[in-house]
């Protein structure tokens, strides 16, 4: 499905002048929208991972994991939405606090916060 976007927006950017200006700056859009699809993954997962391991304090890991994939896609995210950026690094400290606390429950939720809103994000921004 992906490919097929890609192509087709790609093709869109064809001809006329500055085609080739038009095909690079879209092109270099969707490496980006993809990887910050790729890297909410990420996030989901380790986040999912922390809130598994936090009572047992083994969530560490997967929190700085976590956190370090969040850093690579913030500014990317915070340049389309805002509100989600904020959202997310909200949640994602709520998310260290439960770690650190070893409170499962809060990590549970701060988890479902972050899988919520990376949802959102890569509906709006595939």
């Amino acid at each position: 499905m992906l490919a097929v976007a890609a192509f087709v927006v790609v093709g869109a950017g064809c001809g006329g002048a500055g085609g080739s200006a038009n095909q690079a700056a879209t092109a270099t859009t969707f490496t980006i929208d993809t990887a910050t699809a790729d890297g909410m993954k990420s996030i989901v997962d380790q986040a999912n991972t922390a809130a598994l391991l936090s009572t047992s304090g083994r969530g560490g890991t997967a929190l700085a994991a976590c956190t370090s994939a969040w850093n690579r896609v913030r500014a990317n995210v915070a340049t389309r939405d805002v509100r989600t950026a904020r959202t997310l690094d909200g949640a994602l400290a709520s998310l260290g606090q439960a770690v650190q606390a070893r409170n499962s429950t809060a990590a549970v939720d701060a988890a479902a916060t972050i899988a919520t809103a990376a949802a959102r994000y890569t509906r709006l921004y595939p």
